[in-house]
């Protein structure tokens, strides 16, 4: 699904009604029938399309082409996105909006064990083919609001004061867990999530956003990034800046230290790094 509400209600509601794995909407329909084939998924949640950048991405096409070798999936929910007119399966695939009003508003969330599975992430280690990382319920919610908590220096009874802001791909595990169950989990009620680097630090200023963290991929290269969009904005309500997923390098780690968190702004890093020596 494109960036839109409907994506954070969707895997919200995923994860009180069982076990799911988000996939990234560019993955090819080889790669979307490989997870749905893992899971041995029932349902899938997609839209019409999406616009990413200058193109428009037929969603719904690749979807069709994945469930071709898909035979588990019984029912396909189609948001609308760009009003395309797209190929809907009688008894399998149904609109969004035609369903929502036929649905009763309270939906308890399932009871499970703690050791029941509660989503999968991908990713591809030595091999090259993606392998599914299963989470567990319990120790999958124990882990992300104890590391929310300690991450953010906050304590539970005082997140109704925390802002958090991510700005990543919904598809990863780092984005699914960052800006969805962690933050619900430790009580925040506030909160939002970028794809991009750009528009985020406007964002900080119009949200009165506290902690700020995100990929090394969107932080740009410091040999080729202007500081017109990190100046134009104040930054003031920062308190805690981080970089998750993956390595970050000593050239984005300044860059990013220096001009978004400045000298009173702390930094944390998890994925892996390579810190600057204190000079």
């Amino acid at each position: 699904m494109p960036m839109v509400p409907e994506l954070v209600i969707a895997t919200l509601a995923c994860g009180a009604s069982g076990p799911s794995t988000v996939v990234f909407c560019g993955f090819s329909s080889a790669s979307l029938a490989d997870r749905i084939q893992d899971a041995e998924a029932t349902m899938v949640l997609t839209s019409d399309g999406l616009n990413r950048g200058h193109k428009q991405i037929p969603v719904k096409r690749v979807v069709d082409e994945a469930l071709e070798t898909c035979p588990t999936v019984q029912k396909v929910i189609v948001a609308e996105r760009l009003g395309w007119s797209v190929d809907m399966q009688e008894g399998r695939d149904v609109w969004l909006h035609d369903e929502l009003p036929q649905v009763h508003k309270h939906c308890p969330a399932e009871v499970m064990d703690a050791m029941d599975p509660s989503s999968s992430s991908y990713t591809s280690g030595t091999t090259g083919k993606p392998k599914g990382v299963v989470h567990t319920c319990g120790g999958y919610m124990v882990y992300t609001e104890y590391s929310f908590l300690t991450c953010s220096r906050s304590r539970r009874a005082t997140c109704v004061g925390v802002r958090p802001m991510w700005a990543g791909s919904p598809a990863t595990a780092t984005s699914s867990t960052a800006m969805l169950e962690r933050r619900h989990l430790a009580g925040v009620r506030g909160g939002a999530h970028l794809p991009r680097c750009g528009p985020l630090l406007a964002g900080d200023d119009k949200h009165g956003v506290n902690i700020f963290y995100t990929a090394p991929t969107a932080i740009p290269r410091p040999d080729g990034a202007g500081l017109d969009h990190v100046l134009a904005y104040s930054l003031d309500s920062l308190r805690v800046i981080g970089s998750v997923g993956e390595p970050i390098n000593e050239e984005a780690w300044n860059w990013y230290k220096i001009h978004v968190g400045g000298t009173a702004v702390p930094l944390w890093t998890r994925g892996g790094r390579r810190r600057p020596a204190p000079s």
